[in-house]
């Protein structure tokens, strides 16, 4: 099944789910994404990446698997991804600019080795001693 056709069938079990016909900005809303974006899911024009995928995951976690990230992935980012996106509003502005230098490097060397679960532990450390 293709990630529009999963969306589309979400987006329809949702509205059951309410008992009543909503509009997609009511899904939107729902999910933490602006409507445009939703649309654009709807329609086949783009699958969620980032931020936008991290906000449909806390609703609907089978997003992962209809993107086709694998499943050691998926747990990764629905978990530890959102609670880095957390402590990363914690730390003051001056430091954020040093995370995300850091994320950048360690991004490149997870991807490099395939160590995502890595990645998250060295840059969750990292946070947390900038927060100190």
């Amino acid at each position: 099944m293709e990630f529009q056709e999963w969306f589309n069938r979400e987006y329809l079990q949702w509205q059951l789910s309410e008992g009543k016909r909503r509009t997609v900005g009511a899904f939107a809303r729902y999910l933490d994404i602006p409507q445009t974006v939703a649309s654009s899911y709807l329609n086949g024009k783009a699958i969620p990446q980032g931020k936008n995928l991290i906000a449909v995951g806390r609703r609907l976690p089978g997003v992962y698997a209809a993107v086709g990230l694998p499943y050691w992935q998926a747990a990764v980012l629905g978990d530890d991804l959102a609670q880095l996106e957390y402590l990363f509003g914690l730390l003051p502005e001056a430091g954020r600019p040093a995370v995300v230098l850091a994320m950048k490097d360690a991004l490149s060397a997870a991807i490099d080795y395939e160590d995502l679960p890595g990645f998250v532990r060295t840059l969750r450390a990292f946070i947390e001693e900038q927060r100190k």
